[in-house]
């Protein structure tokens, strides 16, 4: 797919969808109408960000030899090939920590850190150990999503970990989704088997606590003692929305827990845009306060994290000539893990793009394309070069760099970059995929330009 063409393609379909609905007879009136399109004045300018590297925690089965996790924990958080056990997040670590503690708390990490994980390690942990107790079956854990379409997703991950894990059945924790999606007799299915964990939205919750139908009524009373209730997508609820789920928590509250206390998680990717780590997390706890009606402190927040996936030595202003070199020379055939670590465009775009560096840490805010490129992204040359990177591949790390560099009429040379980077735990460094373009209007030094942004 040439993320490109795709991108080009869907304005013009929108911009043939927005002039469709009028005719325009007046030739003035119709030059404006084609200027103003032209000039691109109906869409923003793209906005270019880094999902970057996050700090590594324990693996699993480490935690397993601390005596944190159940080894059980160690089959079924596992992947690959040969099921190998799970490294974590740093953050998931807190989670795990936290749960153990029976501490209620929220996870803002970035979109893609595994924040599921921060509460499906301890529910299924939980889960296990009880099992291993010979306690009642129950269901333990309701995970409240406010999609449909997350709780179908989350279901196809849990069977991955979960049913790919030849876990004998008297461990095997078991898990349900009750969305209103499914049939008359799968939801008997549901009332009779009491699964461990069941996942739903707040409206089906809702329903459940309130309709007389006697299969709703067995499923909500299978979940009687409740350890965990989760709020995915915490920043969802607000408003009178808001509202109505923090009545549902504390009637869900009065219900199902009795006695023992209930564990409350929420996750959010999006809870507060202030600056300040210490305020953001006042922020979350206080919104998390009000839903759960749970005492949180900024302590019970769990925020991100980073990590460099590239050399933390090297920064964009320690790169001098090696950065337009590195641009402007031959891409070699193959690169090894080592030399991507250090090759001086990985550690510009994760530096100038990714990362704030300072104390600690954090994402570099996602920035607009032609701000961004006006301010920093300009190659010193003696003279006007053009150059075109092909893709560099090698054994654990793909690097796709497509680059156009065109001389600016200054003699400054400009390189235009769209990035998506994922990090995997596995992987020693990121793995980049950078897709570079850049063409120029008609008008004299007057940039244009398109751009997708791809989730390798």
């Amino acid at each position: 797919m040439d993320i490109f063409n795709l991108d080009q393609a869907l304005i013009e379909r929108y911009e043939s969808f927005a002039r469709s609905f009028s005719e325009i007879r007046a030739p003035e009136i119709h030059a404006q109408v084609d200027a103003a399109y032209n000039e691109q004045r109906f869409w923003p300018e793209p906005l270019i960000t880094i999902n970057p590297r996050f700090g590594s925690g324990h693996s699993v089965d480490q935690l397993f030899a601390q005596e944190v996790l159940d080894p059980a924990l160690s089959r079924i958080f596992a992947a690959g090939p040969g099921r190998t056990p799970i490294k974590l997040h740093r953050h998931q670590d807190r989670a795990v920590a936290k749960a153990r503690n029976g501490e209620s708390f929220s996870v803002t990490t970035g979109t893609g850190s595994g924040k599921s994980l921060c509460f499906f390690l301890p529910i299924v942990d939980a889960v296990v150990r009880a099992r291993r107790a010979g306690e009642q079956q129950r269901t333990r854990a309701i995970i409240i999503y406010p999609m449909n379409a997350l709780a179908n997703s989350q279901l196809e991950e849990l069977e991955k970990f979960i049913g790919g894990s030849g876990l004998e059945e008297g461990l095997r924790p078991t898990f349900s989704r009750y969305t209103g999606q499914e049939s008359d007799a799968e939801r008997q299915a549901i009332a009779k088997a009491k699964p461990d964990i069941l996942l739903t939205n707040f409206m089906m919750l809702e329903l459940l606590l309130t309709r007389q139908d006697e299969l709703d009524r067995a499923v909500i009373a299978n979940a009687a003692g409740l350890d965990f209730l989760v709020l995915d997508e915490l920043h969802t609820y607000r408003g009178r929305q808001g509202a109505d789920v923090a009545m549902l928590v504390r009637r869900v509250k009065d219900r199902l827990v009795k006695e023992q206390k209930l564990l409350c998680i929420g996750t959010s990717a999006t809870m507060s845009s202030a600056h300040e780590e210490i305020e953001r997390a006042s922020a979350v706890a206080r919104v998390g306060k009000l839903i759960f009606g749970e005492e949180l402190s900024s302590a019970s927040i769990i925020d991100e994290n980073l990590a460099r996936a590239t050399d933390p030595r090297i920064n964009s202003t320690s790169l001098g000539a090696a950065l337009p070199d590195a641009v402007l020379a031959p891409i070699p055939e193959s690169l090894t893990d080592k030399e991507l670590h250090s090759h001086p465009l990985a550690c510009w775009i994760e530096t100038e793009i990714g990362l704030v560096e300072g104390e600690k840490l954090r994402r570099r805010p996602p920035m607009n394309q032609l701000r961004r490129s006006r301010n920093s992204w300009r190659l010193s040359a003696a003279e006007p070069h053009r150059s075109h990177a092909r893709a560099e591949r090698c054994s654990s790390i793909r690097c796709q760099v497509q680059c156009a560099i065109a001389s600016w009429p200054s003699g400054i040379i400009c390189t235009y970059a769209y990035v998506a980077v994922a990090s995997l735990p596995s992987v020693k460094v990121a793995m980049f995929d950078i897709q570079i373009a850049l063409s120029y209007s008609k008008q004299k030094g007057n940039i244009a330009t398109k751009s997708a942004i791809e989730n390798p």
